[in-house]
């Protein structure tokens, strides 16, 4: 089965081509120096970083994650590194595109947000493939009658693609770094949709073909989006340093826990608010906070801890943070204390972006009736 890294170079040929495979290949085990000024020399091209695993001591792990992050964020933001010549100090700035293979996502929340993560779910067979590698400049001259259709539309796409992000933008109040994320993905739809109209254009005997290839990359699209999102609430969360407070108070708000006597505790309920406390068994919160973030480190120090310092956590004669309650150990929470935690307003959907499958952002019907 094809891997990682040579489905990158295949993806990268058609933008490579004026060079050998190898030059385009940086391997994260070099120095942060170098992969820098290998991205750099590589301006205008694709440059494949491989590869982020897991595997040797868990300090080299952690360099090539801060080579690999380091390379996103002077790419993204398209910041300059120096560099002495002599006595003159010249800008390095990044301007082509980075593709990296990883066995594992990163961890760090600005750094996620710079980038479209695609998981290799789904086997590819290199028979599939064998016909573009046996023959290159097939992609390559595909590329360059689509490339010369889009120059001439170009001012009509330009406008459209403009509107639309304008109007993403006002629809959804988007002012963080999760822009970028709903930015590129909306990109890459934008890109396909455009390819499948110039598609359709040269090949209106094929519509049903070109109509099923574009919703299939929107579905796979849109799950790609939204689970790149959820790894960013994951990591944000990571971040809150009241998390499992507020999860608590959010739990006590929306009436999941019963007011009856501690006396039914561990034969008709779980959990009970009696005389102003929520008695509640540590290990049950824990496991619902674990599927609540959807994050199984969380433990039972982390949780206990946390409600410790926010002062929700009522103490028995003996100074313990629990009081025993028919033999089992329970939590007593105060709450009224709980209400501190709750957020003073709904959350913002600030990312403001749907994939809607039955709305297009090109002038499909200005280009197809240009082609007669």
């Amino acid at each position: 089965m094809i891997g990682k890294t040579t489905l990158a170079r295949l993806i990268g040929q058609t933008y490579n081509r004026s060079a050998p495979d190898d030059p385009h290949l940086v391997n994260l085990i070099s120095t942060t120096a170098a992969v820098h000024n290998r991205v750099v020399a590589l301006s205008d091209c694709v440059c494949i970083l491989d590869d982020l695993f897991p595997g040797g001591t868990l300090a080299e792990s952690r360099r090539r994650e801060e080579r690999l992050s380091e390379v996103i964020r002077t790419t993204g933001n398209g910041s300059a590194k120096e560099k002495m010549e002599g006595k003159q100090a010249l800008a390095q700035v990044p301007r082509g595109v980075v593709f990296a293979t990883a066995e594992y996502p990163l961890t760090t929340f600005s750094t996620v947000a710079r980038v479209v993560t695609l998981p290799m779910e789904t086997k590819i067979n290199p028979r599939t493939l064998g016909a573009l590698q046996a023959t290159p400049e097939a992609l390559s001259t595909f590329w360059f009658f689509f490339l010369r259709w889009a120059c001439l539309h170009h001012d009509k796409l330009v406008q459209q693609i403009r509107s639309q992000f304008a109007e993403l933008r006002q629809t959804g109040k988007r002012t963080s770094d999760m822009d970028r994320v709903a930015d590129a993905h909306r990109i890459l739809t934008i890109g396909m949709e455009i390819l499948t109209d110039y598609m359709a254009a040269v090949e209106p005997t094929k519509t049903e073909v070109v109509d099923r290839m574009l919703n299939r990359f929107r579905r796979s699209s849109t799950q790609a989006y939204h689970r790149q999102k959820r790894e960013l609430d994951q990591l944000q969360s990571k971040s809150d340093q009241n998390r499992f407070s507020r999860f608590l108070a959010e739990q006590y708000c929306s009436g999941r826990f019963e007011e009856a006597k501690k006396k039914k505790l561990g034969k008709k309920y779980s959990s009970v608010i009696f005389d102003g406390l929520l008695y509640i068994r540590l290990e049950d919160l824990v496991t619902q906070a674990q599927q609540h973030f959807g994050d199984p480190t969380v433990t039972l120090q982390a949780v206990s801890a946390e409600l410790r310092r926010n002062g929700l956590l009522e103490m028995d004669k003996s100074s313990r943070s629990s009081k025993k309650v028919n033999g089992i150990r329970y939590l007593q929470v105060p709450v009224d204390r709980l209400e501190e935690f709750l957020p003073t307003s709904p959350a913002e959907n600030y990312l403001g972006l749907n994939f809607p499958s039955n709305r297009s952002i090109n002038p499909v019907d200005e280009i197809l009736s240009s082609w007669g």
